[in-house]
């Protein structure tokens, strides 16, 4: 008999990601918001990280820069604390497009 295959975990609260670019924005931070609350309960740093990154990239989509700016440094210290290269290199990236240093050319 095979043994049972792991599942993929999802990333709590990612469902945003599937809605079309546009649709209410509302609805995505609740999604990112519960996604946070989830993570907040477990000791995994990308996890918390990348749920963090999430909501700030649904707060930049909603047109709401300064408090994405705000909660972006939240995933830019799991992604640090973790040492995951690609999380802290993705985070800085949304930084900087917030700043202005990166009018929309880079990731994310």
């Amino acid at each position: 008999m095979a043994p049972p295959r792991a599942r993929p975990a999802r990333r709590p609260g990612a469902e945003w990601q599937g809605m079309p670019r546009g649709s209410d924005h509302e609805e995505a931070l609740r999604l990112a918001g519960e996604g946070l609350r989830v993570a907040a309960e477990t000791d995994f740093l990308m996890l918390q990280g990348n749920v963090a990154l999430d909501r700030a990239e649904v707060l930049r989509l909603a047109r709401r820069p300064a408090e994405a700016r705000v909660a972006t440094p939240d995933a830019l210290e799991h992604h640090n604390r973790k040492e995951h290269a690609i999380g802290t290199r993705r985070a800085r990236a949304l930084l900087a497009r917030l700043d202005g240093d990166d009018p929309g050319g880079g990731t994310p």
